[in-house]
């Protein structure tokens, strides 16, 4: 692999939406140059949104949530002059429903779009956050390295610009095209193409820690050998589909038939620390640009990733547990107040446009929005903005009544499975109960010792579900992919 950390001369990308001027490089108008002081203002609202997604990153493999390794040392830094969410939720634990639900404020059973990833189109009457920033005036630019987020699927609604990696040629070489490298450097150019002074809107979507983890060996390598290595010997699954109990086929056939557990994570871990180190690189871009000092920027991911928790390995979407629902956010504005701060409760990601809105003094007037701003927890003016968090799950054939749903408040992580073939895979039982505090990693199932926190929060389940209007149909509109975007598909696992 080439060197992590260097910068590519790209070629323009051949875009279907939108024009990328290329080698045109734009001086910032520098601000305080009057030659009297005035009196100090309020700060004014940013005028930039950049949010920084990262595809299957789960919250506890982060340096900044405490892991022992130091897999995010460039986020953890940018979060001393930010807000940091200690206890985010994903809406549901795979990209495309994930992502529709963060970028539209509004759950999974709302928007139809309920089951995996790769065979979701996303119908043209939700509104996304590319939509309303181009509503307001900002240019709207996105580079993303997944193709189950690209146009063919309807993603690229609202975006001036659509930068889809999987369909570039990268300087790093046609294999490393969905590589971090490569979507730092788009991301930079991209960044050198909005007009000076004109507001924007950049989406930038990493791909890196989606299994299979294949990080520059100089990342993963620190963790090979270290206290945390676990050399537990799994199961070696002939199913290539098969992530329950062990290994499935296309991952341990594609390992030299590797079976320890931990050199996946060992690997997983470095895919993260690479990823780090490439935002980090884009953080700098940002500063340097001096545009840290006009925007608001969100570090976030779709969900996590299973790594053999309650036997699932090395994949996510089944069930709605926290090694698959527990992501990271990290919000930051200029002139914020308490930069550093730590907000303990849990936060969904549905909360993500309404924040994103009321940073930058936007108006929405859609009644549809689930999600509520964070800002005044932010600010320590306000209650949690849920007190009860939603996420859903479940694929394989489900039909919508099916799918798994769990709710939890401060303490307590009510779940509910329908499907009697999910309950085979878990604990056999149509309703888990856990004490997330005392227990993150859902290990002991409290229901039959608790049956009035049960029965509480069922009644909350049945209410967020019923209050959020009818359970929506999956779109009948299936994405066209073309060659380049089946090879992407076929890279990240999901088609063979």
């Amino acid at each position: 692999m080439p060197n992590a950390n260097s910068y590519p001369k790209l070629p323009a990308p051949v875009l279907g939406v939108g024009i990328l001027l290329v080698g045109v490089v734009f001086l910032l108008p520098i601000a305080g140059c009057a030659s009297e002081p005035v009196a100090p203002v309020a700060p004014a609202a940013p005028r930039n949104l950049i949010v920084i997604s990262v595809d299957t990153l789960r919250a506890d493999h982060m340096s900044l949530h405490g892991y022992a390794r130091p897999t995010s040392p460039r986020i953890d830094a940018f979060a001393e002059s930010a807000a940091t969410f200690d206890r985010a939720i994903a809406p549901w634990p795979k990209t495309v429903p994930s992502m529709v639900s963060m970028f539209t404020s509004r759950f999974p059973h709302s928007t139809g779009i309920m089951y995996g990833s790769r065979g979701q189109y996303i119908p043209d009457e939700e509104l996304m956050l590319a939509e309303m920033a181009k509503e307001r005036g900002l240019a709207t630019a996105a580079v993303v390295s997944n193709a189950v987020l690209g146009s063919a699927t309807n993603f690229h609604q609202g975006f001036d610009t659509y930068l889809e990696t999987y369909k570039e040629d990268s300087s790093f070489g046609p294999e490393y095209r969905n590589s971090a490298n490569t979507v730092t450097a788009y991301a930079r150019l991209l960044l050198r193409q909005f007009t000076p002074g004109e507001p924007f809107f950049l989406w930038v979507h990493y791909v890196d820690p989606h299994a299979t983890y294949e990080p520059p060996e100089e990342y993963a390598e620190p963790f090979m050998r270290d206290a945390l290595y676990d050399s537990t010997e799994l199961r070696l699954n002939e199913d290539d589909g098969n992530f329950h109990g062990g290994v499935a086929g296309r991952y341990w056939r594609r390992n030299g038939s590797q079976s320890e557990l931990g050199w996946y994570v060992a690997n997983y871990d470095g895919e993260i620390a690479f990823t780090d180190d490439q935002i980090g690189i884009l953080l700098d871009e940002l500063d340097q640009m001096g545009l840290l000092e006009n925007s608001a920027v969100m570090i976030t991911s779709d969900h996590g990733e299973s790594l053999g928790e309650h036997q699932y390995f090395f994949e996510h979407g089944w069930f709605p547990y926290n090694a698959c629902g527990w992501i990271p956010w990290v919000v930051y504005w200029p002139g914020m107040p308490n930069p550093g701060s730590r907000v303990e409760h849990p936060t969904s990601l549905l909360n993500l446009v309404p924040t994103a809105a009321e940073i930058m003094g936007w108006e929405l007037e859609d009644d549809n929005l689930h999600g509520q701003s964070v800002v005044p927890a932010i600010s320590g003016m306000g209650e949690a903005a849920d007190p009860h968090v939603l996420i859903e799950a479940g694929e394989g054939g489900l039909k919508w009544h099916e799918f798994l749903r769990s709710v939890q408040d401060e303490r307590w992580k009510l779940v509910y499975v329908p499907s009697e073939r999910y309950q085979g895979m878990m604990q056999g039982v149509e309703f888990e109960l856990y004490d997330v505090v005392a227990d993150p990693m859902e290990t002991v199932n409290l229901a039959d010792s608790q049956p009035e926190i049960v029965t509480r929060l069922k009644r909350e389940l049945a209410r967020i579900i019923s209050s959020t209007g009818p359970i929506a149909e999956a779109p009948g509109r299936q994405p066209r992919y073309s060659p380049e975007e089946l090879r992407s598909l076929r890279s990240l696992g999901y088609i063979q």
